[in-house]
């Protein structure tokens, strides 16, 4: 009997150690919640340019010499390129005096006329008082008063008067058809000068030339390409230099697709740039692209973003951009 109840306590003792040992591997399961915040959208952007400014000139010039290198940057008086400007300053001098003897053309065609209508009236009234003459002697003829030889002069006088008369007009025709023929033709010419000089004068007028040089123009900019060689002709309109315009600065970036419908336009963002990743700039999104692109194999959505503040980042540097979850 006192072996069985032996046997009845330990194998008790045995089954309590077994539960308090399963009791310690399987502890209680007890539910943590864990708070996310702060949660952003970092993507990988660059630093780019809102405006870009391009100087191109009205006239071919020939460029003396280049100012400036390519990354430099710039204020609104430093020089760019000198030019040489003594040929179009020569062409400038001939066409004023060309367009100075036109003019002079033009009042003399008219000058013309008027003393060929002057002369006109003068042999008109000759020609009218030969013919009261005329009357009256043929009155005196009538009477008996004077003989018909002198009757004879007198309509010899109106005669000639009236040829007179006759070529006087004709000159005056003449004069003002020439001289409407003339004028049209010196006026054409004369507008074509004006237009040539009109085109010198806003070359020389340009708002990026003194002093036979191209300056900037503005503050703050970038020199980002030039055009021109020194010795070599610059062609009209062909740009000669491209500016950054650094107080324009903003980031180009781009999304994934799944987060198109969290990005929106004036939405508050942070920068770091790789070069100062411990200066952070804060942004807005001023763009979200209505068209998807493929970029590497992706679909993304182009965005940009401007600075809140003037800064001192320099295009084309890589940046990365937090973008809150709304």
């Amino acid at each position: 009997m006192k072996k069985n109840l032996l046997l009845l306590l330990l194998l008790l003792v045995s089954a309590l150690m077994m539960a308090c040992s399963a009791q310690a591997e399987n502890p209680p399961v007890t539910e943590d919640v864990i708070e996310v915040k702060d949660q952003n959208i970092e993507v990988y952007g660059r630093v780019a340019v809102g405006e870009i400014k391009q100087i191109a000139l009205t006239q071919s010039v020939l460029i003396e010499r280049v100012d400036v290198k390519v990354g430099e940057k710039l204020t609104s008086n430093d020089t760019i390129v000198t030019l040489n400007m003594d040929e179009l300053e020569r062409q400038k001098a001939l066409l004023e005096l060309k367009a100075e003897s036109l003019r002079s053309q033009l009042e003399n065609d008219n000058v013309a006329y008027l003393q060929a209508n002057q002369n006109y009236k003068i042999i008109k009234e000759k020609y009218n008082t030969s013919i009261e003459n005329y009357d009256k002697q043929t009155k005196l003829y009538e009477a008996n008063i004077i003989a018909l030889e002198t009757l004879k002069r007198y309509e010899n006088e109106m005669n000639t008067v009236k040829n007179e008369l006759d070529n006087a007009n004709l000159s005056v025709t003449s004069s003002l058809s020439d001289s409407a023929t003339s004028s049209e033709s010196l006026e054409l010419e004369l507008k074509e000068l004006e237009n040539q000089l009109e085109d010198l004068n806003a070359f020389f007028t340009h708002e990026n030339i003194q002093d036979q040089k191209i300056v900037s123009g503005m503050d703050e900019v970038i020199v980002s390409s030039i055009n021109v060689q020194a010795g070599a002709y610059n062609t009209a309109y062909t740009p000669i230099i491209e500016l950054y315009d650094t107080s324009t600065l903003l980031v180009k970036a781009s999304i994934n697709e799944e987060f198109m419908k969290t990005v929106k336009i004036g939405q508050d963002v942070t920068i770091v740039a790789s070069a100062d990743p411990e200066t952070v700039y804060e942004g807005k999104i001023s763009f979200v692209s209505s068209k998807a692109v493929i970029d590497g194999g992706e679909t993304v959505i182009p965005i940009e973003i401007v600075f809140n503040e003037t800064n001192e980042l320099l295009p084309n540097l890589n940046v990365d951009v937090m973008i809150p979850m709304e």
